[in-house]
């Protein structure tokens, strides 16, 4: 995989080189579902999401993001695997999440840029 110049990568749908522009800044679809990545790079605050460390710890053991409505799980994410982390790896990513650059929303949200 190519690398080019900036925070991690993330691989864009048809090829191999590294768009660093949108990494982790959501709103990508995963045809053929309904379902759309979520944003998480550190928000003006330094939050990833904008959650602070409690919201992100008991969104990643429940599936529920806080600031969605009750019941509402996100998808795409193996909850059964995530919740079984101890807090110091929730900790841990938590911290990474917020030493990342922040980015805007994704300017180009669809699986093609």
């Amino acid at each position: 995989m190519a690398v080019t110049a900036g925070p991690a990568p993330a691989v864009q749908a048809n090829d191999d080189e590294a768009d660093r522009n949108r990494y982790l800044a959501g709103g990508r679809k995963f045809p053929p579902s309904p379902f759309i990545s979520a944003h998480i790079t550190p928000d003006k605050n330094g939050k990833p999401a904008g959650l602070t460390f409690e919201q992100f710890r008991s969104t990643l053991r429940t599936g529920h993001n806080p600031n969605d409505p009750p019941g509402e799980l996100l998808q795409i994410m193996p909850w059964p695997v995530f919740g079984k982390k101890t807090d110091g790896d929730l900790r841990a990513i938590y911290e990474y999440l917020r030493a990342i650059p922040s980015l805007p929303d994704n300017p180009h949200p669809s699986p093609n840029p």
